[in-house]
């Protein structure tokens, strides 16, 4: 059930990412303009988001009767 969630998510974001893409076409000739602009910025926030971590799942503690 859970490998369905994540297989559906990730189809769900790859669409989006490509769709994204191409409607952000017309930047493509900006490329250095905005790397040389936000370069410390994009560095900052994917430094932030690789260093998030998810929960581990654990499993209820058992009932000890």
């Amino acid at each position: 059930m859970i490998a369905n969630v994540f297989f559906a998510t990730t189809i769900l974001f790859l669409a989006l990412f490509f769709f994204l893409l191409e409607q952000c076409a017309f930047l493509i000739p900006y490329r250095m303009l905005l790397i040389d602009k936000y370069c410390t910025e994009i560095a900052i926030f994917a430094a932030a988001c690789s260093s998030i971590s998810l929960p581990a799942c654990t499993s209820p503690p058992a009932n000890s009767f």
